[in-house]
């Protein structure tokens, strides 16, 4: 019997959750992003910014259209 089989979708899903969260962990191991974390440039503190507070407006949205109106939001008020 396949040992994947035996897995039940669930399983199969945090085993994905697993991943990702390892691929993401892996990332801060790098000796560079400590002090950028500490010290980000103006602009990428602007971008989250503007990008947190485009998301805040979405709400619980998840559609194409939501999305859409978060990426226009955002650059309208990098713009601004």
């Amino acid at each position: 019997m396949c040992p994947w089989s035996l897995l039940t979708r669930g399983h199969r899903g945090d085993q994905h959750a697993a991943r990702r969260a390892a691929a993401a962990a892996e990332a801060l191991l790098d000796p560079g992003v400590p002090a950028e974390l500490a010290d980000p440039e103006a602009a990428a503190v602007d971008f989250s910014r503007a990008v947190a507070s485009a998301f805040s407006e979405a709400g619980y949205d998840r559609s194409p259209e939501a999305a859409g109106a978060v990426l226009l939001k955002t650059a309208s008020m990098l713009q601004s």
